[in-house]
């Protein structure tokens, strides 16, 4: 697991439930601390800004790894625990980072602090989100204190495609490792039919929803799975429910990288919504 940090208390959201899956699945982590290059927070535009010949990075890098270490040991996590500091843009370097074969998924803090040395974390994630080809999980960041990461109840958000069926896929793989019951969500969208005929055409979606949702827990023999299906707009519908539930996944559409940045309409209105942690699952199918 790929745990990026920007220093901040607020961005090591992601750190107590890194050590959980590490516990539970024998995963790894590597911490990742990035720092803009000074040329990217130089204050003076007035005046040339330094050759980079003239940088010295040895007090930024050694600064970042011992507060990764620190880091680390406060959190308790495994001594097996790799920290890597890199320079250069957040965004880029994480993604880039995660390409790498032993990199299975990402674990990210909704929000961070930004300040010379720092990123702010809120806008990296969502470029991470968009552009990365590995499952990225988002937890909400927040100064109070967190509550201990569990995984009784997880809510996968479908809608029929198969691109939506690879969130129940890294879904199923987290409730049996945790025993975690699953609740298969879909929404039935509002209909601009007359009222005569809004009934009627509700009803027969809900009954399609219904059968569908029950034909993939049909599958899932070995877990528990319950399904819901309810008439409201898909962001709506997912907000309520992730209240409910202590991890939300849903599937993005994009192809990753840099090239494309679309990650899907509803995805992104989650990803900023959302207060529960996420977990966005990528495909490499087009629409």
């Amino acid at each position: 697991m790929l745990v990026p940090l920007d220093g901040s208390k607020t961005g090591e959201a992601a750190l107590p439930w890194a050590k959980f899956f590490a516990e539970a699945e024998g995963t790894n982590i590597e911490l990742l601390s990035c720092f803009r290059p000074l040329s990217a927070v130089y204050t003076y535009p007035d005046f040339a800004t330094p050759p980079p010949v003239a940088y010295d990075l040895s007090g930024f890098i050694r600064t970042s790894e011992k507060y990764l270490k620190l880091t680390a040991q406060e959190y308790e996590l495994p001594e097996n625990t790799v920290t890597t500091v890199k320079e250069g843009e957040p965004a880029e370097l994480i993604i880039s980072h995660s390409e790498a074969d032993d990199v299975e998924s990402l674990l990210l803090a909704s929000h961070g602090r930004g300040g010379i040395g720092r990123w702010l974390l809120g806008s990296v994630v969502t470029k991470v989100v968009r552009g990365c080809r590995k499952p990225v999980f988002v937890f909400p960041a927040s100064k109070e204190e967190p509550k201990p990461p569990k995984l009784g109840r997880i809510l996968v958000c479908l809608d029929g495609s198969k691109i939506s069926e690879s969130a129940l896929t890294e879904a199923v793989k987290l409730a049996r490792v945790h025993g975690s019951e699953l609740t298969l969500f879909r929404s039935v969208e509002y209909f601009p039919y007359p009222a005569s005929a809004y009934q009627l055409a509700v009803e027969s979606e809900q009954k399609v929803c219904q059968e569908y949702l029950d034909g993939l827990a049909g599958t899932l023999s070995d877990l528990k799975v319950q399904t819901v299906v309810r008439i409201t707009s898909a962001v709506q519908g997912i907000l309520e429910q992730a209240e409910e539930h202590d991890l939300v996944v849903v599937a993005s559409h994009g192809l990753g990288g840099f090239e494309r940045w679309l990650l899907g309409s509803v995805t992104e209105k989650v990803l900023h919504l959302v207060k529960s942690p996420l977990l966005i699952v990528h495909t490499q199918e087009t629409d």
